[in-house]
């Protein structure tokens, strides 16, 4: 057998249905393999499912019927166990805070500290970098900055 039938599948959705309550069906039967490194796209109109089936990859919320896999492990370890991140395609930033004291800020769910020292460098020059156009750096609101 060719070492590709025994790879592992990155994600993993067998079956997936999800029923909100009052009876709206946003997800009948899915199912995907996507493969590591794999890149793919979800596409199609505003409320078919893109969101919901995410959230689901994400532990975010639960499928109504079927199974999710990440790495191999059911969705709700991986997500424990830090195996991905996710991004949300609305900003996450807190125009209270500065340009530096939002970039740690997904490491404190995690209890990893808040100090933007213990974000990667390469995390903070690109989002310094493009602060410096900012009248104060890293250390402008958000709700000062030009948009």
């Amino acid at each position: 057998m060719s070492p590709e039938k025994f790879r592992m599948s990155a994600v993993s959705i067998a079956g997936v249905t999800k029923q909100f309550k009052g009876g709206t069906t946003a997800l009948e039967g899915i199912d995907l393999e996507i493969e590591s490194g794999e890149f793919i796209s979800l596409i199609g109109p505003s409320g078919c499912g893109k969101s919901t089936l995410l959230r689901i990859v994400g532990d975010l919320i639960e499928p109504t019927q079927g199974t999710v896999t990440v790495n191999g492990n059911p969705a709700r370890q991986a997500r424990r166990d830090h195996d991905y991140g996710i991004v949300f395609q609305d900003s996450g930033l807190y125009d209270w805070r500065t340009v530096g004291r939002n970039i740690p800020l997904p490491l404190q769910p995690a209890g990893r500290g808040t100090s933007p020292t213990r974000c990667s460098a390469a995390t903070v020059a690109i989002a310094c970098s493009n602060a410096k156009r900012l009248s104060s750096g890293c250390d402008c609101l958000l709700a000062q900055a030009p948009i």
